[in-house]
């Protein structure tokens, strides 16, 4: 853990790259985190991939060790009429220092010169493991409760002009806000660069929440139940967390499915194969806002892939298990490629 406070500079989803503005205006930042196990592999002896030629020289069958655990979160900063004792009493709140944000012919990006004291309050998490058996990873994700409504079937239309609440406000949803205006990427300007604010804000709701099913998978529901009551009885200090919640996870079936220059996302979707288990549609509803459609990338798989990674049209990263891992790709090719 660190004495000082978190430097958030990340405000670009992943794939759409779009940017996630909140009801106050305010840019949704994220961060990224590794355990200890997960350092270890990278500095392991014969990985040495703190020095980044050693990525592309790894073997294509190199995989990850069990243990090795990756996060995201991501945070919304409180607005200047919230108490953040309030806010404390249902959401992680930290105290930060977020990327301040200009234009810059024509698009946003930081100004490393003057990051900003900031509280900020934790809306998602993905947690993303490596398991017995599993070393494609365990791709799991958790959400505020009071982020976004539920399209409550999957023949509910998401391009639609029913609302998808008339009963409340959410963080990221304004009541009786149509289903078809919700999860738009928008061109954004400043509403006040001063106070970094934008315009406009970008309603959401959860297009897959409950997979490719109706309901909610009745595992879930009770892992979810089963926590909430084990803080209950064991770590009522712990209370803020019954305010998050699983909403799913997705794996490979089988062991054998994971190889090198594999496109796991595109192989399920031979319904033939099966190759996915759990939520074959899982997006989060603060960090995938943009990619929640049939005809988008609504997995996780869908981007974390073995396959090799390209740049402008030419292969940098050849095929490789470990490509599973955004970590390290990305490590690379910012690293040989920075502009």
């Amino acid at each position: 853990k660190e004495s000082e406070p978190a430097g958030l500079s990340g405000f670009l989803q992943a794939d759409s790259r779009g940017v996630l503005v909140d009801r106050n205006g305010r840019v949704i930042y994220y961060a990224q985190h590794m355990n200890e196990e997960f350092v270890k592999f990278i500095d392991r002896p014969d990985n040495q991939f703190r020095n980044v030629e050693n990525i592309a020289k790894a073997k294509a069958t190199l995989e990850f060790t069990k243990g090795c655990l990756e996060m995201k979160s991501s945070w919304r900063v409180l607005g200047p009429e919230e108490d953040p004792k309030k806010v404390e009493k249902t959401n992680l709140v930290m105290d930060a220092f977020v990327s301040r944000l200009i234009m810059k012919d024509g698009k946003l990006t930081i100004d490393p010169s003057s990051p900003l004291p900031a509280k900020v309050a934790l809306i998602g998490l993905h947690i993303v493991g490596v398991a017995e058996g599993h070393p494609e990873f365990i791709w799991a994700t958790f959400e505020h409760k009071e982020n976004a409504p539920d399209l409550l079937t999957r023949k509910t239309d998401p391009a639609g002009n029913l609302p998808v609440d008339t009963t409340k406000d959410w963080t990221f949803y304004p009541k009786g806000t149509k289903a078809v205006d919700c999860n738009k990427r928008q061109a954004l300007t400043f509403k006040s660069q001063a106070d970094q604010t934008f315009t406009p804000s970008i309603p959401v709701c959860r297009v897959f929440p409950f997979g490719l099913e109706d309901s909610l998978d009745g595992a879930i529901k009770a892992l979810n139940k089963s926590v909430s009551k084990k803080i209950d009885t064991l770590a009522p200090g712990l209370a803020v967390w019954k305010n998050y919640y699983l909403s799913g996870a997705v794996w490979l079936n089988r062991r054998t499915d994971f190889r090198e220059d594999a496109d796991f996302f595109k192989d399920d979707k031979d319904d033939t194969k099966m190759i996915l288990g759990g939520e074959r549609r899982l997006s989060n509803t603060t960090m995938e806002t943009f990619t929640q459609n049939e005809n988008q990338k609504p997995n996780c798989f869908a981007c974390h892939r073995t396959t090799g990674e390209f740049l402008n049209g030419m292969q940098v990263l050849g095929p490789k298990r470990i490509n599973i891992s955004h970590i390290l790709t990305n490590a690379y090719i910012h690293a040989k490629f920075p502009n």
